[in-house]
Parts: structure tokens; C-alpha cells; sequence
């Protein structure tokens, strides 16, 4: 497996040593780190969850991992900055939102 270079790591201590606030050069470098070292793919995600039920329950954190799953699954990547900063959309990658209410019936 190849590890994140020395560069990416002198990158991500000086942004940490000078005391930024959050922003999204983190997810710039997320998006970095995994396409250059990201040991997964499509494939193998597929078989670690065959015949697996997963139910992500919670907030927007849960979400973009909800995301990048999805993602990984359908593309063998992460989800991009741009995908992970959309919230309330019908669908992504073709995902079906599922209601948790009791049936009028039962």
C-alpha cells in the first residue's frame, strides 16, 4: 500500500501550525491524500458488503459519509468537494430515500 508523501505531510503541518481556521483546503487535501494513496476500490467495497444491510442514521457528518460510500461503490472514489457541500438533494448517485414512518395500515 502507498502512504501520502512527504510533501503532503509538511503541507498539512504547516496548515495546522499556522492556526487556521477551518476551511475547505482540508478537503482540497482529502482529496489528494485519497486519489493518491486511497488502498480501495469499487470492487473490493462491493465484496466487504455483499449480502451486508447498513443504515446510516444521523447529521450532515453522517451524510458525507453516507456519500462517499455511495460513491465508492459507483465509482471506485470518494465523493467530490462539490457533492459533499450539497445538502437536501433527491437523490446522488441514484440513491432512494427511504421513509422510517408506520404504515397507515399496520
Amino acid at each position: 500500500m502507498n502512504v501520502p508523501s512527504d510533501a503532503f505531510y509538511d503541507k498539512l503541518s504547516t496548515h495546522r501550525d499556522n492556526n487556521h481556521p477551518f476551511d475547505y483546503s482540508y478537503m482540497n487535501m482529502r482529496d489528494e491524500l485519497s486519489s493518491s494513496w486511497f488502498p480501495y476500490n469499487s470492487q473490493i467495497a462491493r465484496a466487504l458488503l455483499r449480502d451486508k444491510h447498513v443504515m446510516f442514521i444521523g447529521d450532515s457528518l453522517v451524510r458525507g459519509m453516507y456519500k462517499d460510500m455511495l460513491a465508492l461503490l459507483q465509482t471506485g472514489n470518494l465523493s467530490q468537494i462539490h457533492e459533499l457541500r450539497v445538502s437536501n438533494e433527491d437523490s446522488i448517485h441514484g440513491d432512494k430515500h427511504v421513509s422510517l414512518r408506520e404504515h397507515p395500515d399496520g
